[in-house]
Parts: C-alpha cells; structure tokens; sequence
C-alpha cells in the first residue's frame, strides 16, 4: 500500500506543477471519507498531498433519468458537489449546471476527448432503441452513441444510480423504450453506485477514491463499491435486535411502529439488499428510509421494481417476478461428470491419477455422514469432525432458553403460529448427535412446516419452488479444531430461520435461503482448493438447486461430479 500511495504521489508531481491547499473543512471531510472507504490512517499526510496535485476531469451525462442522482449531490449541506468537483475535481460539462447550451455544450464534450484523463459519470438509462426514446443536440446524436463516444477514452466510467447501474423503472416490465443498463451500451467495465438515489455520500466518496489511488476501487459481482454494497441493509439497521426476538411491525402506525420494531413484515427488503443507507443516511445524515418508518425497496438491487413487487408485503411466492434477473448474476461454473468415488483411497488414486493437487472431495447424502477430503502436496486425508444436536425438540428447547433475545422469539413463534406449540411437545426429547448435516434440513421443515414429519431430501424439494432469487441469509459457520476438521455450531442458525418465519416469510424462501446459506458456507471452504469433486445425492445428476448455487460461489474453481457410475 505504501509503494502505491508513493508511485501514485511521484506520477502526480510530475505532470501537475501547482498543489492546492485544503482549509481544516476539507481535511475533515476527507478523514472521514477516508474512514468509510477502510484505507490506512497512517498515509493520511499522503493522501492530502496527492489530491492537491490531482487534477481528474468530471464529464456527468444525463440519460433517462429523473435527476434525483444529481439532486442528491447537489442539495448535501455537508460538502458541496460545487466545491468537490472545483477544490477535488474539474468538472467538465453537467446539464443541470452548466450556464451554455445547445451548440457551446457539445462543443465541450467534444473538446474533452483525447485530451486530459476524465471520469465519465452517466446517470440515467440508455434506450436501445436511441434514435426514437433518446435523441441529444441539433445533430440528433443518440445517448447511446453519446455514451460509447465518450467512453472510449475515459479513464473511468462511473454508473450513478439504479437507471445506470441496472436500468432503474425504465427496464421495469414492459419496458417500452428498450431501456438498458450503461454497462449493456458500452461493453467497458463500469463503476456501478446503486441506489435510487444514491447518497451523496457514496458518489463523492467513491470518487474520491478515484482521485487518491489512480484505480477502480475493489468491487463486488454486480461492479458495485464493496465500501459502500459489502454489507446489507439488514446487518447495518437500527431494528435488527427487534428482527431477532421476533418483534414486527404488524401494520403501519402501530405500537410496534412506535417501538422500533422490525418492518419485514410490512415488506422490509433490508436482508437482500446491499447498500450502506443505515450507515451514511441522507439529509446530512438526518435520516434513512426505515429510521422514518418504511422498509427499504430494493433499489440498489437489479430489476428490483419487477422482482421486489409488492413493497409491502413480506418476500414470498405471493409476490410476482416478472424478470429472471440472471444477466446479472455470475455466470455459473462449468463441471466435469466422472466416475463415482467411494473412498478416501478412490479419490487419492483418482486426484494422483489426473493431477488434481490441492483437491477437496465434499460427499453429501440425505441419509449418510457428511465427508471432507483434503489432497494437498501429495497428503491425502479425511477434514471433516461434524458432530451436532439434530433433535428437534432440544434445539428449540436450547433456542427458547439460551438467552433473552432466543425467548422472546419462541413466545413470538407460538403467538405467530399456535398450533406449533403442541405438535413441537410431542416430539422426543432423547438427544440426537449427528454427523449428517442434511439433517438439519428436516429439522427446518419439521420446525416451521405442516405438523408432520419431513425427510432430509423434502427441504431442497421446497427450495427450489420459490421463484425469486433473493436468499434469506443464516448463521452457518464451518470452523477447525486443532486438528484441521471443519465442524459447525448449529446454536445461532435457527435464530433467524424463526425470526424470518414470524416475519411472514413462508417455508419456500425459509427453504431457499438455507440452501443458499449452506452452499456458501460450502464454497468458503472450497475457496482453499483449485480441485472441487462433489459426490452424493444431494449433488444430483442433473444439477438441482443446491448444486447450481454451490456452483455460482464458487465459480473460479474447476468442478467434478462423481456421479457417474
């Protein structure tokens, strides 16, 4: 980091000749910039003395947009947009506050390309179909060819806000103008800030990062800052304590309202959603959506007008999904069907044999012990030490009893759902350790379903008939022991599953999140290995839910399925 800050810094000094000066305002400012976006306080010094040299262009186009992007920058009273962009920056050409027009505007873009290094920043839609929905200037130029002609010589190419970034409630079923993301347009990479609108916050601060480091800042899989889009709504809400004893919402202006209590139950979209609202707010950090009093929207997800329908009913198969959304997700990893593998001396016969070092072997059955094989440097051996309470009526009893937050949610649960607090004090009360971690499925189903019994195999059935895909995040986490052996704590992981259930989440998505959860859990351990083989039932031959999600994290590595006979 210190030879980066150190080159950077060298590269500025020799093409600018004349720093600026920050008055105390400033500095304030870009310490606390600093402090969002998670760089090292140490070079602080450094980072005051490259922006003095920086002189970054801005270009800011306007496409099917409603302004609010802007007007979000604009309005911040914490640090003006003017005096970031004339003190940080040097902006270039913006519709909404440039004095000229017509001719002398064009004439201003052109003159920007080819010369200076420059940001372009596009807020707003692109109509694929420019010619009719988006015609710009008196040589009737498309926004679509605007944008291509532009970004061809950027240095960055910022997407500001939902239209941008994912096409907003242009691309919204039946998407008249053809409306499409920048990132569809222009077929370069793209900096995607979502939000509708995004806070100013995380506009200026981005770019800021910009103007200090030279690079795009790290991103997720949907290109957006991870400082900003790591985290989701849900983990940085005030109300996440009441989410967790199962205290709701139940109608708009209630007591609960007045409380604090949770709002996924009026159709909160807080756990699937990523962004840092709770965290930098908007109005001078006055105030957020849900700190007001309504659930977050989804507006920095894709397509989330069409798949988040019904913004105030809870996530469920009762609301429509009209758009796949998958053009935006990874695309899946591709596999390789071999031979069954038995044993741990198959599958260091079958790795020696195709060279397969630093291979892990996940074996998952409905009805049989979980298995981890390690090959790594020619050392073949067994990881895995599951070892758990599978009981039912135990992990209810444990999850009612353990702690105050844990009681207030099973009084919750059987206030929620009656009938449950009978047919839970039938089932047995002998322990039962298992080493199977499919049985935590039928532990699920038992739980939160009908009043009956369910097998293993019967919650990946349910899962995959929920139609959107948003999963409900749980707290499976595979640890080692002294030894290298991966084991689990089930103790945390039914606290959300029943907490998601009084929320009026129903047993589909209940369903789906934990076999999102479970695959992620999965792919943290495969993130160790280059070799995956997966074996079991549960891998089925033609890869069933699980198998695709498993696939989707951990889609850089090479995959087996032996499942062939």
């Amino acid at each position: 980091m210190e030879e980066i800050i150190k080159q950077r810094l060298q590269t500025l000094k020799h093409t600018y000749m004349n720093p600026r000066e920050f008055n105390d305002q400033e500095k304030e400012w870009i310490k606390s910039a600093i402090n969002l976006l998670g760089l090292p306080k140490e070079h602080l010094e450094s980072y005051y003395e490259i922006l003095s040299y920086s002189r970054l262009k801005v270009i800011w186009l306007h496409m099917e947009e409603c302004s609010g992007c802007s007007e979000s920058i604009l309005m911040s009273s914490d640090f003006s947009f003017e005096r970031f962009v004339i003190d940080f920056m040097q902006i270039q050409y913006h519709d909404m506050l440039m004095a000229n027009s017509g001719h002398q505007t064009k004439q201003t873009l052109k003159d920007c390309i080819g010369h200076d290094p420059y940001i372009l920043i596009v807020e707003g839609s692109v109509s694929e179909e420019g010619d009719m929905f988006l015609t710009l200037g008196a040589e009737a130029h498309s926004g679509a060819h605007e944008c291509r002609e532009l970004a061809e010589n950027a240095k960055f190419i910022v997407a500001v806000g939902s239209c941008s970034s994912f096409g907003g409630i242009q691309v919204a079923h039946p998407n008249p103008t053809k409306a499409k993301p920048l990132s569809e347009i222009i077929h370069k990479p793209t900096i995607n800030i979502a939000g509708c609108p995004p806070s100013d916050t995380n506009i200026c601060t981005t770019l800021l990062y910009l103007a200090i480091m030279g690079e795009t800042p790290p991103l997720d899989e949907l290109h957006r800052p991870i400082w900003s889009h790591g985290k989701t709504v849900h983990d940085l809400c005030e109300r996440k304590g009441a989410f967790g004893a199962g205290e709701f919402v139940q109608e708009f202006g209630d007591e609960g309202s007045k409380l604090g209590y949770c709002l996924y139950k009026v159709g909160c979209r807080g756990p699937y959603v990523y962004n840092n609202c709770g965290k930098v707010k908007f109005n001078s950090k006055m105030s957020w959506p849900i700190q007001a009093g309504h659930g977050c929207i989804g507006c920095s997800e894709p397509n989330f007008w069409d798949n988040m329908g019904k913004f105030e009913n809870p996530m469920g198969n009762n609301i429509p999904k009209l758009k796949e959304g998958k053009e935006y997700l990874p695309k899946l990893a591709s596999y390789t069907k071999i031979p069954k593998i038995y044993s741990l001396e198959e599958f260091k016969q079958y790795s020696q044999n195709e060279n397969l070092n630093h291979a892990l072997l996940i074996k998952l059955d409905y009805e049989k012990n979980t298995l981890l094989y390690s090959y790594k440097d020619s050392e073949c051996k067994q990881i895995d030490g599951f070892s758990f309470e599978s009981n039912p009526r135990i992990l209810f009893d444990t999850l009612a009893t353990k702690t105050k937050i844990g009681g207030k949610l099973a009084s919750n649960y059987f206030k929620a759902f009656p009938s449950k607090e009978t047919f839970i004090q039938t089932l047995s009360q002998e322990s039962k350790i298992s080493g199977n971690l499919c049985d935590m499925f039928s532990v699920v189903c038992m739980l939160l379903g009908e009043d009956r019994i369910y097998s293993n195999a019967e919650l990946v059935s349910l899962a995959e008939q929920f139609i959107h895909n948003y999963g409900s995040k749980y707290a499976m986490k595979f640890k080692t022991d002294s030894e290298g052996k991966y084991n689990v704590d089930f103790s945390k992981f039914l606290n959300p599953v029943f907490s998601y259930a009084v929320g009026g989440l129903d047993l589909y998505g209940i369903c789906y999140g934990v076999i999102d959860s479970y695959a992620e859990s999965f792919g943290e351990i495969a993130n160790e290995y280059e070799h995956i083989i997966l074996c079991g039932d549960v891998f089925s031959v033609t890869p069933n839910l699980f198998t695709q999600k498993f696939l989707q994290y951990g889609r850089t590595k090479r995959f087996y399925l032996a499942l062939g006979e």
